[in-house]
């Protein structure tokens, strides 16, 4: 409820206290709904995506045991199924642990200042074989004089790693993915793109949502967890940075990480 008494005194003073906190209120009440909208949707996509790989889990489970004279091959080609149903159970409910440890207030980094250049270069490194695999091209753009950030080497080496992912998942071979780093000011920045199909500019926000997918009909064909984006987001946001889907008109997928910046002079104490 707001106060219009349309006076000049006190009261009016008082009036307009009155209706900032009316409005704060209001506020805090619409984005505690928000948040309880969000968790309530997240519990539905989860029971959602568990559902058929626990669906086959114990329906070829049941099979397995309904007929033991079962051809060897046909048996090992089920407990196959069941295995890979049981991994993407396990990685959909470790992903949601990730995830809800990050939301919660004693979630810290370790950030050290670190020459970004040097753990990019090590991240990359790792990731080139499953790129190689899956039959990408790629291209690098890294300065050869260090760039100082303040980074826990681990958690930003899955930043990379789940953007790397995400790519492989959705694009086929002939794809070609590129790494840009560069500083502006006070800032680093990280670009990492690819030329595959790309992501519509309306899902530039939702995919950062837990469980988001680009299939209206959240097919699970893909495998994922659907949260590698979120957990990304939220570790980038712990440095005290932004992480976010470029626009782009030529096709394919960019987003660009933004860092504080920080001087190889500066305390080493973990923060």
């Amino acid at each position: 409820i707001r106060v219009h008494l349309n006076l000049k005194n006190e009261f009016g003073e008082l009036q307009d206290i009155f209706n900032q906190m009316a409005q704060r209120i209001g506020e805090e009440t619409l984005m505690r709904k928000q948040l309880e909208d969000d968790r309530r949707q997240m519990i539905l996509d989860l029971s959602h995506d568990l559902k058929n790989p626990l669906a086959c889990v114990a329906g070829y489970a049941d099979l397995c045991l309904e007929k033991p004279d079962l051809p060897v091959s046909e048996r090992m080609n089920y407990l196959r199924i069941i295995r890979s149903n049981s991994r993407r159970a396990a990685d959909l409910l470790g992903g949601l642990f990730e995830l809800s440890r990050m939301e919660a207030p004693g979630f810290e980094l370790k950030l050290i200042p670190e020459d970004l250049t040097e753990i990019l270069r090590e991240i990359l490194s790792r990731i080139l074989p499953e790129l190689e695999q899956a039959g990408f091209g790629y291209w690098f753009s890294i300065p050869e004089t260090p760039v100082y950030a303040r980074l826990d080497a681990f958690q930003f080496g899955r930043v990379i790693h789940n953007l790397a992912e995400n790519s492989i998942r959705y694009n086929g071979p002939g794809t070609s993915i590129r790494v840009e780093v560069w500083q502006e000011v006070n800032r680093i920045l990280v670009r990492f793109g690819d030329d595959g199909t790309g992501i519509p500019p309306e899902m530039a926000e939702k995919v950062f949502r837990p469980f988001a997918r680009l299939d209206p009909a959240r097919s699970s064909s893909t495998g994922g967890s659907g949260l590698g984006l979120s957990i990304a987001r939220k570790i980038i946001l712990a440095h005290g940075g932004e992480l976010h889907l470029e626009e782009s008109g030529s096709g394919g997928c960019t987003f660009l990480i933004s860092l504080p910046g920080a001087f190889p002079g500066e305390d080493n104490e973990p923060q």
